[in-house]
């Protein structure tokens, strides 16, 4: 099987089940012998399409005889992956993006998809400037909906509460190649001995401005994948997530529990900073809570303790510091997570609300007096944001929002300040946190 078929028979799999492209891409991997190279022009395709569909089928749409809804899930994968390569992979020639494709239908289908293919391809390419006119003279929403290819309620969302200007670059932000962001394990090897293997082996990293502990890396396989980088020296973290963390902070001996802790970055970087304390992470999935133990065990940390509970309802232990990394809709880390634009409805934020403040109430009674809670979430819509604070404040007067300006760099602190970080301002995925203490 070549590349661009596995790329079609993925694209395929994500439209028709459902799973997240990433846990698709790795089994479809495991089981292929393509080389590296191969392996980094699937993903690249498959990636690049997921990202730019909506773009690509309004093109292909326009150029398409009937109703382009109803075209069947292989034939608009092979479209997409060879519209894809023809308008925005520079290394890939046009002729071979057409015949390739064309070839690649034939074999799957026939000849008379192949023609179809050909055509609808050769109609895009020689139309392009009038479809373009078209995007130019929808509304505003609309026509940056499209050029950057994001679900159209959500980009009018942004639109109101940033500006046109600030919402098309948070639209780019997430349509950039990310980078991967490696937090050092402190406890393995010294910041200074990880960046010296690193320039030994000549790979290019930037040191956060923020943690010292954390690098950003333009091409992270040549850390993943290299055998003289042991997987015990580091984690892949964001930075947003790394300081969404550093609101926990507890004195020697106090508890601290996570509720959400799966995939196991936060727990693990608590455990990490605060040797001598125990830490208790929780998810209500047992499937992703051994992400959390494998990466605790391949960081030799000895601190961290498993546990499967439902957030909303376990009884917890009393505990000192809580940190609730809620589950939400995700909209700040759109740039890590291809598919996650197109499986969110406009009703989401209302209802991750309810379910964040059910489990924000039910921690709650877990804090002691002088506990604290940090909330925190990786979107950016204000429902699942203060929203819940304000709404949780309401039921619960007995808390109060705590001063963290000299926990984190003001750039990143709110008008009512708590911590919100945005991608398209601060070069990283988006974050929103708040430290809540129980008062006496």
């Amino acid at each position: 099987m070549n590349s661009r078929e596995l790329a079609v028979k993925i694209l395929v799999e994500s439209e028709t089940s459902r799973q997240h492209i990433d846990t698709i891409l790795h089994r479809k991997f495991a089981g292929w012998q393509g080389d590296d190279r191969d392996k980094r022009f699937v993903h690249e395709l498959v990636l690049g399409v997921i990202r730019w569909q909506r773009k690509l089928d309004f093109y292909l749409s326009k150029q398409y005889r009937g109703q382009y809804h109803k075209v069947e899930h292989q034939v608009k994968a092979l479209l997409q992956v060879g519209l894809y390569q023809l308008l925005m992979m520079d290394s890939v020639p046009a002729h071979a993006a057409l015949n390739e494709t064309v070839e690649l239908a034939k074999n799957l289908r026939n000849k008379k998809v192949a023609g179809l293919v050909n055509g609808v391809l050769r109609g895009v390419k020689r139309n392009l400037d009038s479809l373009n006119k078209q995007i130019d003279e929808m509304s505003p929403a609309k026509r940056l909906s499209i050029r950057e290819s994001h679900p159209e309620w959500l980009v009018e969302r942004w639109v109101e509460r940033y500006g046109g200007g600030q919402a098309a670059a948070l639209c780019q932000w997430n349509n950039r190649t990310p980078s991967v962001t490696v937090r050092v394990n402190t406890l393995a090897i010294s910041i200074e001995q990880f960046c010296k293997k690193l320039d030994e082996l000549k790979i290019e990293y930037t040191p956060s401005k923020y943690l010292p502990e954390f690098l950003i890396l333009e091409q992270a396989q040549e850390v993943l994948q290299n055998p003289e980088i042991k997987p015990v020296w580091y984690a892949v973290e964001d930075q947003a997530a790394g300081i969404a963390t550093s609101l926990v902070q507890p004195e020697p001996e106090d508890l601290v529990i996570e509720t959400c802790a799966a995939p196991g970055g936060k727990a693990t970087y608590l455990a990490q900073k605060y040797p001598e304390n125990k830490i208790q992470a929780y998810d209500v999935d047992p499937n992703r809570l051994k992400k959390v133990e494998s990466l605790a065990q391949r960081l030799h940390l000895e601190n961290v303790q498993i546990k499967v509970a439902d957030a909303t309802s376990f009884k917890y232990p009393e505990a000192q510091w809580f940190l609730i990394d809620a589950p939400c809709t995700g909209t700040g880390v759109l740039g890590k997570r291809a598919d996650a634009r197109w499986n969110r409805e406009p009703d989401d934020p209302e209802k991750m609300a309810e379910l964040q403040l059910k489990i924000l109430n039910n921690v709650s009674q877990f804090s002691p007096i002088d506990g604290y809670i940090v909330y925190s979430t990786c979107t950016l819509e204000p429902e699942e944001n203060w929203d819940v604070v304000d709404r949780f404040l309401e039921q619960n007067p007995h808390f109060d929002v705590t001063d963290i300006q000299n926990d984190v760099e003001k750039q990143f602190l709110d008008s009512r300040g708590g911590l919100t970080i945005l991608p398209q301002e601060h070069q990283m995925d988006g974050a929103f946190a708040v430290r809540l203490q129980r008062k006496k």
